[in-house]
């Protein structure tokens, strides 16, 4: 009977404690190491597939249109994400070897790529505001939503 009764307090306290964390306000995963501020290319716009995304955030598809004098080289796969805090844009922890060829936009072009973020990113992430950074030296960015 002793055994029965410290089966059912052990198995009471496990369906509380998942409860508990399952049900936890979700957290961001922002990187503690300074980071200046981006520079950004002038004449290269870059946008995102939609506007609001689940906050799995599994992959975003952006296309990148070029519209400087400059040939524009980014990798899709290298990639930075912030969140609005209100205060200011803070970078998200990024995991994993990021391996992938270069592409490049040149003037008056159009490209398009997907950017797998979750396999980099802890998901999911909370609900906000944040931007997808590429590029090699001066960045682009897009804006969306998580809800």
């Amino acid at each position: 009977m002793k055994k029965i009764k410290f089966v059912l307090i052990a198995l009471l306290l496990c369906v509380m404690t998942a409860f508990a964390v399952g049900c936890a306000k979700q957290e961001d995963d922002f990187t503690t190491r300074e980071r200046p501020d981006p520079e950004f290319e002038e004449g290269v716009v870059m946008t995102t597939e939609f506007a609001e995304y689940d906050k799995n955030l599994e992959k975003i598809t952006v296309t990148i249109t070029n519209n400087s004098d400059i040939v524009f080289v980014f990798n899709g796969q290298d990639f930075s994400l912030q969140k609005d805090t209100g205060e200011s844009w803070r970078y998200l922890s990024v995991s994993g070897s990021i391996n992938a060829s270069a592409q490049i936009v040149r003037p008056g072009e159009s490209g398009s790529c997907t950017v797998y973020v979750s396999e980099h990113i802890k998901t999911p992430v909370s609900a906000g505001t944040y931007r997808l950074l590429l590029g090699e030296g001066k960045k682009v960015s897009a804006e969306f939503t998580v809800k």
